[in-house]
């Protein structure tokens, strides 16, 4: 969880920025692919289906907003927003140890019209950012999903951004010229940190699983503010 916003500034010290993001969307849709597919029995349908339909739409919008405004001032806004979100929601709690996460967002599962919303707002921030893993956690675990069932629906909702964003990227001309070369090295390295993944899945606890995601997150947010 996360990998795309760790491999992103590694890319973007051996490539130029904007190919780097191009080239990480399709590392991150790869990774995606494979999370849902070792995890396809837990996707949660009636989630997943209202935030893909929203994303469509606010990835075309996002990536539209990447050429025309600074990407810094969204990023100081989705840190601080990340920040906000961990002091108030406390994801790294589990749910039999709390009942006040985000209950506003706890009660967005059963409105798909709300459900389309989160989803115009996530694929909003991944055209624009090239990443929206943050803000994608923050609301699944707000909507209180088992960690299987969080891995499956969050991998389909990012590929919902990652095509069409692939697609973008590549119409605008962002891939370098040796872009088969990065994703040959790229794409078997994601593949195996899937599967371990899905390895080492059953025998981390649920709160294990919540701290280690919260982690994450504090790193995520604080890259984005101290960029």
């Amino acid at each position: 969880m996360g990998g795309g916003l760790l491999l992103l500034p590694i890319l973007m010290t051996l490539i130029e920025p904007k190919a780097a993001v191009a080239i990480n969307t399709v590392g991150m849709l790869w990774n995606n692919v494979n999370k849902l597919w070792l995890f396809r029995r837990d996707l949660v349908t009636r989630v997943a289906w209202p935030l893909i339909l929203g994303s469509l739409p606010g990835t075309v919008l996002g990536a539209w907003t990447l050429y025309v405004l600074p990407s810094l001032l969204l990023k100081r806004l989705l840190g601080a927003f990340v920040i906000g979100y961990l002091i108030l929601g406390k994801p790294y709690r589990c749910r039999t140890e709390t009942r006040t996460e985000l209950p506003l967002a706890a009660s967005m599962v059963d409105r798909p019209v709300a459900l389309f919303g989160v989803g115009v707002i996530t694929g909003y921030v991944s055209g624009a950012l090239g990443i929206a893993g943050p803000l994608n956690t923050m609301f699944l675990l707000s909507f209180g999903l088992a960690k299987a069932a969080f891995v499956a629906t969050n991998a389909m909702l990012s590929i919902s951004s990652h095509v069409p964003k692939t697609l973008l990227y590549g119409g605008a001309g962002l891939f370098p010229d040796l872009w088969p070369a990065y994703l040959m090295a790229l794409l078997p390295a994601v593949s195996l940190g899937s599967l371990v993944g899905k390895a080492v899945s059953p025998y981390l606890s649920e709160r294990v699983f919540r701290v280690a995601i919260s982690l994450v997150l504090v790193a995520a947010a604080a890259k984005l503010l101290l960029d």
